[in-house]
């Protein structure tokens, strides 16, 4: 080995000591917070580096983001030798800068043994080190006693900049080029050379101990007594992993430190609720036509096929009104009331694929199971492995999901029980959509218009150039006069005790209408048949009322007609028919559960129609209200005032 070899060796191993008794140096004065007057036993010196620090390690990007964006518009325009003077200057800072990345990309491992090429090289980095100084150094020394004396701020605006410059170009820089020289595979080198790996060893001594000194810093040591110390402690660790990035590929600081960092801060930021119950507020009915009250409940998290929703706006149907009214042993509080809506996945239970957190859904009260004969069938809608009852629990485990803040049980409405800020549903009660359709809207096809048009279009299969009258212009009649239009219908009859119903019905299609209180002796059926010369080829009872189910059976034309029913009816209610007119009249008396629609498959077609402007959505809303005022929805669908009124969770 050389004697120089040795010499640099030697060097090497007494830096090395010292960088160590520095470090533990510093390590013990390292308890520290931004606060100097709380630092303990009264030592000022800690302070003092404490501020060296932070003064350091935190302002040096900020200022050199500034400096570079100083406007030089601000200059007097009077005086070109002064913007002449500022171009020179940011000139020669930005040839700085490039040869400083230069000469740190040089790969000096590469350097071996008598090779004058990689010694040249490394020369080469040498020579671009110097001369970046020496241009910062000119930069800096620019007369400012050029600038017009004028105009003040303009000499003011210098400073600022000279001085952001001055900061920004300090040793940290330097300390990122000279880390990537290796000094193990430098021989035989000219002392020059050695000089100046010497004063780059003494620069990555100078910024490592100035990182370790903030990132060793034991936060336990600071008093529990003021929690801000240790959130400003917090911000000084974060500004000192952002000052000592790689700026290049040669740095050889490890990257690891960040994409930790990183990793935990993303998982802070979004503290997950999977798997806990969630306490929220729900309009809850606690007896029979009471008001809804708005409480605080706690929903439970998901069990297997199940999924948590956080509601994003619901609407009101008439199917709600007639359980919110119906009395023990039929009715039971206390409920949630609600089965249309839009939702956000929030969370799921074990064995759901078919969603996932994040997901825009509609939860429907009739499931799609996807499994049984029947989901797998075209020929029904009617899920038999989840079938469809007037239940109070989920529908696969006969449970709650819901409580209240005493521990007790709050009933389910329709597998759905949307009045609430989050629920839980069978993943075969929820269909994902996409979310290009605003949830008001989108909302309306958990039920109401997805089971008229469904009715028209699906189960009664509506031809084009037929006749068709309807039961009741309520939002569901209304939406079986959207589909039929759809289909191709040349006459729709409406009916309803309402005449303004008319005026309304005409904007989905309804092109005739019958008030049944201006009839006089004549039935509703025998008007209708006299109107269509023998009966109309589809009737829909939309109402609920088994003597209308009658009418619309009566009116339906001999030996092809068909009465669909899609009123909810009282329980209990019957239908009373002649096997004489079943057998000799031809007609078909059927039933439409949800329009005989499957959820998964047709909503989506239904929401590409209203896209394409072809499905009116749009004005089946009449009304909206937030959460708060859910009572008010009430109100106006039981005076008649609203066909759809959606309720806000978060306006």
């Amino acid at each position: 080995m050389s004697s120089f070899a040795k010499k640099l060796k030697k060097h090497f191993s007494s830096l090395k000591r010292q960088s160590f008794q520095s470090f533990e140096k510093i390590e013990n004065e390292a308890s520290f917070t931004e606060d100097k007057s709380f630092i303990s036993q009264g030592n000022l010196k800690q302070a003092e580096s404490l501020g060296g620090m932070v003064d350091k390690i935190s302002i040096s990007e900020k200022l050199e983001n500034e400096a570079s964006s100083t406007d030089k518009s601000t200059i007097s325009q009077g005086n070109p030798k002064q913007v002449e003077s500022l171009d020179n200057m940011v000139d020669k800072i930005s040839t700085s800068e490039k040869l400083e990345n230069e000469a740190s990309s040089i790969d000096k491992n590469s350097i071996s043994q008598g090779n004058p090429k990689q010694a040249e090289s490394l020369d080469s980095t040498v020579d671009k080190i110097s001369t970046s100084k020496k241009l910062k150094n000119e930069a800096l020394s620019t007369d400012k006693s050029s600038i017009s004396q004028h105009n003040p701020k303009h000499v003011e605006n210098l400073d600022g900049m000279v001085d952001k410059t001055s900061t920004s170009v300090q040793p940290e820089n330097e300390a990122y080029e000279a880390s990537s020289t290796n000094k193990n595979s430098i021989s035989q080198v000219n002392p020059n050379q050695a000089e100046s790996v010497d004063s780059m060893v003494d620069k990555i001594s100078i910024s490592e101990k100035l990182k370790n000194e903030v990132l060793s810093t034991d936060k336990s040591s600071i008093s529990q007594h003021n929690p801000k110390h240790v959130e400003n402690l917090d911000s000084i660790v974060d500004k000192t992993s952002t000052s000592v990035q790689p700026k290049n590929e040669a740095s050889s600081i490890d990257k690891s430190s960040k994409q930790t960092r990183s990793l935990k801060k993303s998982t802070s930021d979004k503290i997950s609720t999977s798997g806990k119950p969630i306490r929220c507020k729900a309009a809850v009915c606690r007896a029979p036509g009471e008001r809804l009250v708005i409480e605080e409940i706690m929903v439970a998290p998901p069990m297997p096929r199940e999924v948590r929703i956080r509601i994003i706006c619901s609407s009101l149907c008439h199917t709600d009104i007639d359980a919110w009214k119906l009395k023990n042993p039929t009715g039971i509080f206390p409920r949630i009331f609600g089965h249309e809506a839009v939702g956000v996945v929030e969370s799921v239970g074990v064995d759901v694929h078919e969603v996932t957190e994040g997901d825009t859904v509609i939860p429907t009260f009739v499931s799609d199971c996807g499994e049984c004969e029947d989901c797998r069938s075209k020929r029904s809608n009617l899920c038999s492995k989840l079938p469809f009852r007037l239940s109070q629990w989920m529908s696969r485990y006969e449970t709650s999901r819901f409580t209240d803040l005493n521990g007790n049980v709050i009933y389910h409405f329709m597998f759905v029980s949307t009045y609430s800020e989050y629920t839980v549903v069978d993943v075969a009660h929820v269909t994902k959509f996409d979310p290009s359709i605003p949830p008001n809207r989108a909302c309306l096809l958990s039920c109401g218009v997805s089971t008229g048009d469904g009715a028209a279009w699906k189960t009664a299969n509506v031809e084009a150039g037929s006749t068709v009258a309807i039961f009741g212009l309520g939002s569901i009649g209304l939406a079986v006069a959207e589909g039929a239009r759809l289909c191709g219908a040349t006459r729709i009859i409406g009916v309803d005790l309402n005449p303004d119903k008319y005026e309304i019905g005409k904007k989905f299609g309804v092109t005739e209408f019958v008030n049944p209180g201006s009839c006089g002796d004549k039935s509703v059926s025998q008007v209708i048949n006299e109107m269509t010369n023998g009966g109309a080829d589809y009737c829909f009872e939309c109402i609920g009322s088994a003597s209308l189910v009658h009418e619309a059976y009566a009116c339906c034309r001999n030996g092809w007609g068909k009465a669909i029913v899609l009123g909810v009816a009282k329980p209990g209610s019957q239908v009373n028919l002649s096997s004489y007119d079943v057998l000799h009249s031809g007609k078909t008396l059927m039933g439409s559960l949800f329009g005989g629609l499957k959820a998964k498959t047709d909503i989506p077609i239904l929401i590409k129609r209203y896209l394409d402007k072809e499905l009116q959505l749009d004005k089946f809303v009449t009304h909206e209200v937030k959460f708060d005022d859910i009572n008010k929805a009430f109100d106006l669908l039981i005076e008649g005032q609203s066909l759809r009124c959606v309720i806000w969770m978060d306006k």
